[in-house]
């Protein structure tokens, strides 16, 4: 009776050992099929990426384009008659006064008047300057037979030149 008893507990033991050991063994091999598709997915980015060793790297011209986006020193001067220009071209009354100067952006106060479409041929040719700007505070007021805009011209500068 003790041997059988004991014979049961052997054999039960030993099945839920057996168990265990395929259930480790099958999270094993799971683990290596996941590792192996990580792999296999990152070399296939690395190759259309352009590999492990190749770095990101710009050509003189390609980082002088992005540095034509910001204002300099020098632009400064080329901005405000664009802006004189652009104002005759639209038949619209400009004032430009400074609102603020960091070494990171230009700030301008800009007020406008004209008629309505004018006004906005004038906001809408602001967006093809070739720097890296947005206008800000957007005011409009009509008065007896023109429209007025007051806004905020704030474009981005390059303290390095």
């Amino acid at each position: 009776m003790i041997k059988t008893r004991l014979g049961r507990i052997a054999i039960i033991l030993g099945l839920i050992s057996l168990l265990v050991v395929v259930f480790w063994v099958s999270l094993f091999f799971l683990i290596r099929q996941d590792k192996q598709a990580v792999r296999e997915i990152s070399q296939s980015n690395q190759q259309l990426i352009g590999g492990p060793n190749e770095s990101f790297s710009l050509s003189k011209e390609k980082v002088a384009k992005i540095n034509s986006y910001f204002l300099t020193s020098q632009a400064t001067v080329k901005l405000l008659e664009d802006l004189e220009q652009i104002g005759r071209q639209k038949v619209v009354t400009l004032a430009v006064s400074q609102a603020d100067d960091k070494a990171t952006e230009l700030k301008l106060n800009l007020t406008t008047t004209g008629s309505f479409s004018q006004t906005m041929e004038f906001l809408q040719s602001l967006e093809n300057l070739p720097y890296a700007g947005r206008i800000e505070r957007l005011e409009l007021r009509k008065g007896e037979s023109l429209w007025q805009s007051v806004f905020i011209l704030r474009i981005l500068k390059n303290k390095n030149v």
